[in-house]
């Protein structure tokens, strides 16, 4: 098939150009025609240079009165270019761009795309979209110019050429879509769609192609998840469970409190997909502090009344040891066995609970990726529970279900993913949700601070600890040496005993900018709609006059792992900082990411017991430390950080009786990175906060890493297309329940296709 077909065999496509593709991941055909436009400039809608306001984006097409190449300073170079329409006069600048003095003269007619400002008595441009357009061929879109991601060696023109010739070589290829879903919802046929997205008459027809593309793009993905799903137990005998059996029934007698009625819900649903004949495949999705942990210790009981094993992963060892503490004692009331293996479990002691779970002695294993070990078997494992699921990779989730012959999964995730998101990326589960935190927290308040006023985050923490209570620093760059991050920046603290600055350059760091936060309307449409959404959106794809991808936050810090190589030295004159400076009569400790799980261990010992009462962290604190004595957080640098994440980090606190203060310390001024922020002091809804970020961000920033399959999602955003995920789940489940393994007439073609994508999605990600 020539979509699979490598992309040499595109007309004009050189070895060079094939090795400049390549980088930006392009092999085949079907790559090239998948890059799709970030944007289009709309030449229907063009502005005349007396006509266009100051302040606002636009086009403007006009011809080149003169053009210079100049040298204000000794390494700054840039073009100026005099752009004239018969209404007025443009000045166009663009910077370390010397080499447009020599593709574009004057007489020239171009297309200038960007913000027009003002200055020195001109309209102007600064680094516009330009587009020759004497050259410009009818067929190649139009009015409507697609911008594609390009290359140093390969320009915006050149790919328009060549995605010209690969749509010549699959001319006529077959649709894999489905006729009656193609009538269903209105959807042109596949080949007039690519070539719609990539070279459109007009926005609509842009948005109509991208609106059919992205539903072919998740009704792939979710046959895909789903039929993976089931070919996990093939061939397998499945575990129905006892949820109602003598463990079940004291676990719940020996509570301390009382479930909420969410997670009675979430219990129940859990015991239902667990007592069913099929393998379940489940997923607790539940906000920070919303008793997800407690839900699964329904699971684990289950398997105790079935006779049967279970085991649960952690990301970190300090998560791992906090179930044995919190839900050990309560399975022991049950007369449910346990323990917990992690890499710093002593020999002796790793030899003796191994050999019990061989034999079945042990009920429940808890531990860390010291689990995935081959030497690590269970008699009859049939439940295994992944926390914080997105941290671990496919293979080493996939290795951990193979523990048993066909065990029940649960996935736990405190990041608050919204159902549209969820469904895209985790279609092949059922889902529960918990939003609603126990009576009993305390809760926070967000607070956002410029440097210049940390001093008042910094008193509150001194007023806190004069309570004793205790207080967390978290410092993006913890561990990163002050010579490579420049000079630490010192900032008033406003008022006596507060610290003059944030401490060494370890905390203080240039703030990284955001994207845009502009929302995504909503789908309209009615029955036998898919929604267009609106056509002025911000999106992974096509939306309206400017088709951007979607703007991704400039966030550093998504995940432990963001810290490694840096300088533990560093971190240590970090909290020696604090301590002889800001907290002079207390013990200042430090936890980072670089440090063994012993001293990890160690670390959240002293400072849950109070033996240290501030701790000095990165975002190891993120997942599973419960210290109800924790009041204050002070995050530094918080702009470097997503949302989602933000809101799990302020989970730490307020975990008590005591209500919590969170510090949210930016040296940004950029106002989206501003916006951001903000929405952390509007909202503890984590949900809505995930829902704003993902307006913002990839999908896979929002969980840390991208997901297996999600890479094929170029042109789908979750927040607006939510009604045709739903459809395309709907769907997919409607497809498999009357043809399981796509090789009826009707669906052989759409299996064959599915087949296709996930082989080239599984080898880009190295699966």
């Amino acid at each position: 098939m020539a979509f699979d077909e490598p992309v040499e065999k595109v007309r004009l496509v050189s070895p060079a150009r094939a090795k400049s593709l390549a980088k930006l991941g392009i092999h085949t055909v079907r790559d090239l025609l998948c890059h799709f436009p970030r944007r289009y400039i709309d030449l229907s809608q063009i502005l005349s240079i007396g006509s266009a306001t100051i302040g606002d984006q636009g086009t403007i097409v006009g011809s080149i009165h003169d053009i210079q190449l100049k040298k204000p300073k000794p390494r700054l170079v840039l073009v100026e270019i005099t752009l004239v329409d018969g209404t007025g006069t443009l000045m166009v600048t663009c910077f370390r761009q010397p080499w447009l003095k020599d593709v574009l003269s004057p007489g020239a007619r171009i297309a200038v795309s960007g913000k027009l400002e003002f200055g020195y008595g001109y309209k102007r441009m600064t680094n516009p979209f330009i587009e020759e357009l004497d050259g410009h061929s009818p067929e190649e879109g139009g009015l409507v110019i697609p911008v594609h991601p390009a290359t140093e060696t390969i320009s915006t023109a050149w790919m328009r050429r060549l995605i010209a010739n690969a749509l010549e070589l699959v001319k006529g290829a077959y649709d894999p879509l489905p006729l009656d879903l193609r009538v269903r919802y209105l959807l042109p046929a596949r080949s007039a769609a690519i070539r719609a997205i990539h070279f459109p008459q007009g926005t609509e027809e842009a948005e109509t192609a991208r609106r059919r593309l992205a539903y072919e793009e998740l009704l792939l993905l979710e046959l895909y998840l789903m039929t993976q799903t089931a070919a996990r137990s093939q061939g397998r005998k499945p575990q129905a469970h006892c949820v109602d059996g003598s463990h079940s029934r004291a676990l719940s007698a020996n509570l301390p409190f009382t479930l909420t009625e969410e997670q009675e819900a979430a219990r129940d649903a859990l015991a239902h997909a667990m007592a069913a004949p099929e393998a379940a495949n489940h997923m607790l999705l539940g906000d920070v502090g919303t008793g997800k942990t407690i839900v699964a210790a329904f699971g684990l009981a289950a398997c105790a009344d079935t006779g049967t094993q279970a085991i649960m992963m952690a990301p970190t060892e300090i998560l791992a040891r906090q179930y044995g503490r919190d839900l050990g004692p309560l399975l022991d009331l049950a007369g449910i066995s346990w323990s917990v293996l992690t890499g710093s479990t002593t020999a002796a002691e790793r030899d003796a609970q191994l050999a019990r779970a061989r034999t079945g002695e042990m009920d429940v294993l808890f531990g860390t990726h010291a689990l995935l070990e081959d030497d690590v078997v269970l008699k009859e494992c049939s439940f295994v529970v992944i926390d914080e699921q997105h941290r671990f990779g496919v293979g080493q989730r996939a290795k951990l279900l193979a523990k048993g012959e066909a065990p029940d999964a649960l996935y736990l995730t405190a990041t608050p993913i919204p159902r549209s998101l969820a469904l895209a990326i985790y279609g092949d589960l059922t889902l529960s949700y918990l939003r609603t935190r126990p009576q009993n927290k305390a809760g926070n308040t967000t607070r956002v601070l410029r440097r210049t006023e940390r001093g008042h985050a910094y008193d509150a923490a001194l007023a806190a600890l004069a309570r004793d209570e205790r207080v967390y620093v978290v410092c993006p760059l913890v561990g990163k040496d002050a010579d490579t991050e420049g000079d630490a920046q010192k900032g008033s603290a406003g008022s006596t005993g507060s610290v003059a600055s944030a401490g060494s350059a370890a905390c203080v760091a240039s703030a990284g900018s955001a994207a845009s936060a502009k929302a995504f309307a909503g789908s309209p449409g009615g029955a036998g709609s898919l929604g267009k959404g609106s056509s002025h959106g911000r999106g992974g794809s096509p939306g309206g006059a400017d088709f951007d991808q979607y703007e991704y936050a400039s966030v550093s810090i998504e995940s432990e792992g963001d810290f490694e190589g840096g300088d533990l030295k560093a971190a240590m004159r970090e909290a020696a900082f604090l301590q002889s400076k800001t907290f002079i009569d207390y013990q200042v400790g430090l936890l980072h990411g670089s440090m063994s799980g012993a001293e990890k261990q160690e670390a959240m010992r002293r400072f849950r017991e109070g033996e240290t009462q501030v701790l000095v962290a990165t975002t190891v604190v993120e997942v599973g430390v419960d210290v109800p004595e924790a009041t204050v957080m002070i995050i530094e640098d918080a702009d470097r950080f997503g949302l989602a994440q933000l809101h799990q980090l302020r989970g730490r606190v307020g975990r008590g009786t005591r209500p919590g203060e969170v510090f949210l310390v930016s040296g940004s001024k950029a106002p989206p990175a501003l916006e951001r922020l903000a929405a952390m002091e509007r909202t503890d809804d984590g949900f809505e906060l995930a829902s704003f970020d993902l307006s913002l961000r990839r999908e896979g920033d929002i969980l840390g890493n991208r997901q297996h399959g999600a890479s094929v999602l170029k042109l789908v955003n979750v927040v607006r297309d939510a009604k045709v995920i739903e459809a395309a789940h709907r769907d997919a489940a409607d497809i498999l329940s009357c043809d399981p393994l796509l090789e009826g007439a009707a669906y052989r073609a759409l299996g064959r296709e599915m087949r296709m994508v996930f082989k080239e999605a599984r080898k880009s990600e190295g699966g």
